[in-house]
């Protein structure tokens, strides 16, 4: 091998010769601090920073002498302060802002304060329909009372009522008041079921003391009405008590005025609210204290006798309020007292007067009879004294052609509630009337029209003549006769009970299809009902 190979060949390290190992880089030295001055150094730095320039003196402003506004002078006869109060500031409308800012926290001042001006402007209203004799009464209130106690002495009728039948509730508040020096009795329909010796369904109290006088005196207590002010005394959550103040008479109007009252917040002694009530077996007072009651009206006596009377001329007494119709309608049906004759001529004469008074009275009071249990009794009273046809024509129309159907119908509420203790859902109270008057074909068409003209007489809920439609179109294809359709999705929808129940109706009225109502019955599963 020549010289020349040799070089150009790489030879392998021996053991002799290591290799190099890399140098490491070494890190730049840190500078040198500056050394720390001494503090002459910075005594003498601070010296030369504030060698001050010549301080500029500054002439102080000349002070401005206002003058002192000259006082006004108020004459003795000026109604009131604000007589002479600063001329009234220029609105925002009136002036231009001046600019976009200004504007905007102008606006939203100005909606801060209206709502805040609104809210008082209701508390002050509010105030000011609040009489000072809502919050106490007069000089002389004491002896008044005492008075009244003399007077009401002349009519006590002893009667003997079962402590079991009467209310520890009015009890409490009967005593209580009367303890802070007011005149308190148990008033009402209870004092009549009471002397009947049957349990009254609620009890009312009736005092000479104030609303704000009872709220007051009661820890749960609440004061509801515009016409006029009651107060709800609640006892835990399923009893309350209402309490109302004594009431005047109604001022006497001259011959030919309306006699409707549509205000009567005016208090007044306990004969005076006894001579306003409807009727005598209602305008008596019971003092739980003694055991007597407190008789102005002879409603005891009218008790016995079992007749329905008006207190005063029922003429006048109807013109007055012609909603005391269907009370006496149903006081006369339940009680099974008959009509006097004279409230039965004034019920014939002014019939027409009731579709004057609220929608909601008188749907309410159209209930009222259906609830009572006797409805079989209190529809053909009103037919035959002509008011049916006043209150609902469609009605007294059927029973004219066909009594049969409502009569049975009604037998059958009638006997629902007697059973079960308390009242039907609404709809099947509404069921009764509408049912006889739909006919088998196209029943949507004649409910809806039906259900629009009563709505303008009764103000029904619309969620109520809702399901009374959706439950009568099911009805039809749960009998035989109707169209078909599955059982099973018709029990998912929603108002498949509200048909059930129906069904139930019509079968008690007519005495027929328990085998049908027994299978839509298996069927219905409440649980299960959501669909629309």
């Amino acid at each position: 091998m020549s010289e020349e190979t040799k070089a150009a060949e790489p030879q392998s390290p021996t053991s002799e010769e290591k290799p190099k190992r890399p140098r490491r880089r070494r890190k730049p030295k840190a500078e040198a601090k500056p050394e720390a001055k001494t503090e002459v150094q910075n005594e003498a730095e601070i010296a030369v920073k504030t060698e001050a320039k010549p301080a500029v003196k500054r002439e102080p402003k000349p002070a401005v002498k206002r003058e002192p506004k000259p006082a006004v002078k108020r004459e003795a006869n000026s109604e009131s302060p604000a007589a002479t109060a600063e001329p009234k500031r220029e609105s925002a409308t009136d002036s231009e802002p001046k600019g976009d800012e200004e504007a905007g926290s102008r606006r939203r001042r100005g909606a801060r304060g209206g709502r805040s001006n609104r809210r008082g402007g209701r508390g002050r209203r509010a105030a000011e329909e609040l009489n000072q004799e809502d919050i106490e009464p007069g000089e002389g209130y004491d002896l008044q009372v005492e008075t009244w106690r003399k007077h009401a002495e002349q009519a006590r009728v002893p009667l003997k009522i079962p402590e079991a039948l009467i209310s520890n509730d009015a009890l409490r508040i009967v005593e209580k008041l009367n303890e802070l020096g007011h005149l308190s009795y148990v008033v009402g329909g209870c004092v009549r079921d009471l002397a009947l010796g049957t349990e009254p369904k609620d009890f009312d109290v009736v005092t000479t003391a104030r609303p704000q006088q009872v709220r007051r005196a009661f820890r749960y207590a609440r004061i509801i009405g515009r016409r006029f002010r009651l107060v709800h005394v609640h006892f835990g959550r399923d009893r309350m008590i209402e309490v109302a103040t004594f009431r005047a008479q109604v001022p006497e109007v001259e011959e030919g005025d309306d006699l409707l009252v549509r205000d009567d917040n005016v208090y007044g002694a306990p004969e005076e609210d006894a001579m306003r009530r409807d009727f005598t077996v209602n305008g008596s007072f019971y003092d739980p204290i003694s055991g007597s009651v407190v008789d102005y009206v002879e409603g005891m006596k009218d008790l016995r006798n079992k007749v329905i009377r008006s207190i005063g001329p029922a003429d006048t007494r109807i013109q007055e309020d012609p909603v005391r119709i269907l009370r006496a309608l149903r006081f006369s049906a339940k009680l099974g007292f008959a009509l006097d004759g004279e409230m039965e001529q004034a019920i014939r004469k002014h019939g027409g007067d009731i579709l004057r008074c609220s929608p909601a009275r008188l749907w309410e009071e159209l209930l009222k009879i259906l609830r009572c249990g006797h409805a079989a009794q209190a529809f053909p009273l009103a037919q035959d004294l002509g008011f049916l046809e006043h209150l609902l024509p469609e009605v007294s129309e059927a029973m004219r052609r066909s009594p049969k159907a409502h009569m049975q119908l009604f037998e059958a509420i009638d006997g629902l509630v007697g059973e079960t203790g308390h009242a039907p859902d609404d709809l099947l109270l509404l069921a009764v009337l509408v049912l006889p008057l739909l006919p088998s074909e196209s029943p949507r068409q004649a409910l809806e029209q039906l259900a629009g003209d009563w709505n303008e007489r009764f103000r029904l809920p619309r969620r109520l003549r809702e399901r009374l439609e959706d439950a009568v179109l099911s009805l039809r294809s749960m009998v035989p006769e109707g169209p078909w359709v599955d059982q099973q999705a018709l029990a998912r929808r929603a108002f498949f009970g509200d048909a059930v129940e129906l069904l139930n109706l019509l079968t008690r009225a007519s005495g027929q299809g328990r085998s049908l109502l027994k299978t839509w019955r298996l069927l219905h599963r409440p649980e299960d009902e959501g669909e629309g």
